[in-house]
């Protein structure tokens, strides 16, 4: 009964990945994400349409005419980094995808490619696959 379910720990869900719309990115940060397979990313300007996504809890929100700035803290779950992201690149397909986990070992946040569904898929974990695991700044899933 019970005692077949799999533990959270071990199995985590796969996280869906969100799109960035038409994400401009500089030269020299393409180049870092083809080299290291991963880039941190933050949204520092308003969109023209004013339509603004938490990266941690997906909340879509758009602000008023009146607001200049962007919101120091996301109005639904009330991260202060909720416009950070871990952009992801492909080794094999090239597709870029997003998560808003900024620790985590990027096979537990995706353990396949969600464009071509091969595993292996990031070019940092693959150079040097210890890296990951000793790092104390990462964490586990869960």
């Amino acid at each position: 009964g019970k005692c077949r379910a799999p533990l959270p720990l071990l199995s985590p869900a796969p996280v869906p990945e969100f799109t960035l719309g038409e994400l401009k990115l500089a030269p020299s940060v393409t180049a870092l994400l083809e080299e290291r397979g991963e880039v941190r990313l933050e949204r520092a300007q308003i969109p023209q349409d004013r339509r603004l996504l938490c990266f941690h809890c997906r909340h879509s929100w758009t602000l008023d005419a009146a607001q200049s700035a962007l919101p120091a803290h996301c109005p639904r779950c009330g991260k202060r980094r909720w416009n950070v992201f871990r952009l992801f690149h492909c080794r094999f397909c090239s597709h870029e995808f997003a998560a808003g986990d900024l620790l985590a070992w990027p096979y537990w946040i995706f353990p396949d490619c969600p464009a071509c569904h091969r595993t292996h898929w990031h070019v940092g974990c693959e150079d040097n696959p210890l890296r990951w695991l000793l790092n104390p700044f990462n964490r586990l899933p869960g």
